[in-house]
């Protein structure tokens, strides 16, 4: 990474308006953000990110579209762990379940006499 390019990234520098200028606009947040996702994504997400900025503001930094970018990928990292996480506990939940409808029903038998169990 160029030290300069990471540098001048800290600046707010115009949106992009045409095609070109939006390709390199893209491609300069692509490889200051490093290897976090694939390129299409990021520049997805990049694009949005520019739709959803209100009408007067037509200079950005390019690190804040890096800081965005680290910040959503670091956000889909922790909702899949709370996901995992929520997961595993309703498995436990459920195999506690299980054993305890299973004691209830040994119990049950047990407490039947032998002569009801025959019947």
């Amino acid at each position: 990474m160029n030290v300069w390019k990471r540098l001048i990234s800290y600046f707010p520098t115009q949106l992009p308006v045409g095609m070109t200028e939006f390709n390199e606009f893209a491609n300069d947040i692509v490889e200051l953000t490093g290897p976090i996702a694939d390129k299409e994504s990021l520049i997805w997400v990049a694009s949005n990110e520019i739709m959803r900025m209100p009408p007067g503001q037509n200079r950005v930094s390019k690190n804040t579209f890096v800081k965005l970018l680290r910040k959503y990928a670091a956000n889909q990292i922790a909702a899949a762990k709370v996901l995992e996480i929520r997961e595993a506990q309703e498995a436990k939940k459920k195999a506690a379940s299980e054993a305890a409808q299973l004691e209830q029903a040994a119990v049950t038998t047990a407490e039947t006499p032998a002569s009801e169990q025959k019947a």
